[in-house]
């Protein structure tokens, strides 16, 4: 993959991770909703680390 393809992709992804960490932080969820909220932030964020190291090795 190209790197400013990888770099494209970290950026709408870390928009996505701030959209979920708000999510759980603003709403009044259930306590298991707010969960599943931070774990899907928890994997984007391990995704946006593993390009970034792919971007790095370009």
């Amino acid at each position: 993959m190209k790197k400013w393809a990888i770099n494209y992709t970290i950026e709408k992804l870390e928009m996505i991770a701030e959209d979920l960490r708000s999510l759980a932080d603003a709403y009044k969820m259930e306590p298991e909703a707010r969960e599943i909220l931070r774990d899907s932030r928890t994997t984007l964020l391990n995704v946006i680390e593993k390009l970034r190291k792919e971007a790095d090795e370009e």
